[in-house]
């Protein structure tokens, strides 16, 4: 039946008129519904609410023959009050039980169903105003770096506070700077966060360090007793102890790993896998055998 009232659907839009209106509360037409099927004894059905019940369910299939005009369909979506596109995923699946039930007619991929038909975005769909990234005017980066060094922000870790909006105490925002400018202003003039912040700090993966006999001069000088200790002092734990210069990396093993590194410590302490054993005279049979 579906697959003759979707070709028949195509053709003539009375069709898919009468199952909207159906759907819609409209009264059905006058006459006779004639079916026949195979009701188990003792089972009482009430035809009007049986060939409803079928009108919806058939209405649920054709509805994406003719879907809603767009703008019919945003006012019904902005009715809803709906804050985001999860909040809108979540609404379609059925999880917003407060909310109205999602006539069949609406896609629930509006993006895809209206994307030659009028669609703006997503912001306009759910009547937020908020505009996707790649549509957004953005401010000139020298001023928006400009006004964001004015922040006084510390590092990364509180500009994200701040783009959640979680620094109430500093002016929010504004809609024309983003919250990812190494995304935006990626060919505009982006240097790193630290530039961006005014700080001066430089990713690790971008800093120039000193050569690593020169660094680990340095770090004896500290004599330091234990890698333990090491970590404490690049922390800052240390308050007697001149401050980790930016040009020595807190992880040598890694910056150094084929420059040279061999422990940066000055304790004389070797790791076990790189020790150098004196060979047995005898065979070792078990722990025993070495006292």
């Amino acid at each position: 039946m579906l697959t003759v009232l979707r070709a028949l659907g195509a053709n003539d839009e009375r069709i898919v008129e009468y199952f909207r209106g159906i759907s819609a509360g409209r009264k059905r037409s006058r006459g006779k519904d004639q079916f026949s099927i195979d009701i188990p004894e003792g089972l009482k059905i009430n035809a009007a609410n049986f060939v409803k019940s079928i009108e919806l369910q058939l209405w649920s299939r054709l509805a994406r023959l003719s879907w809603q005009t767009l703008g019919e369909a945003r006012e019904f979506v902005h009715s809803l009050n709906l804050k985001n596109v999860t909040e809108w995923r979540k609404y379609c699946n059925g999880y917003l039980r407060y909310k109205v039930k999602k006539p069949a007619d609406i896609p629930a991929n509006p993006d895809t169903a209206y994307k030659h038909y009028g669609w703006v975005s997503w912001g306009d769909w759910l009547g937020t105003g908020t505009v996707s990234y790649q549509l957004r005017t953005w401010r000139e980066f020298h001023q928006a770096r400009t006004f964001v060094r004015r922040l006084g922000l510390k590092d990364v870790s509180e500009w994200r506070k701040y783009g959640k909006g979680d620094l109430p105490e500093k002016i929010k925002l504004p809609q024309d700077i983003p919250i990812a400018p190494w995304v935006v202003y990626r060919t505009k003039g982006w240097i790193s966060l630290g530039d961006w912040l005014g700080t001066g700090a430089v990713a690790s993966s971008r800093r120039q360090y000193r050569p690593f006999p020169e660094a680990r001069k340095f770090v004896h000088q500290l004599k330091l007793k234990s890698n333990s200790e090491w970590l404490k002092y690049c922390k800052g734990k240390l308050p007697n102890q001149a401050k980790l210069p930016e040009d020595i990396p807190a992880t040598p093993e890694r910056t150094y790993r084929h420059r040279g590194w061999v422990g940066l410590g000055g304790t004389g302490t070797v790791a076990p896998r790189l020790r150098k054993y004196r060979p047995s005279l005898k065979p070792v049979r078990s722990p025993m055998d070495l006292h």
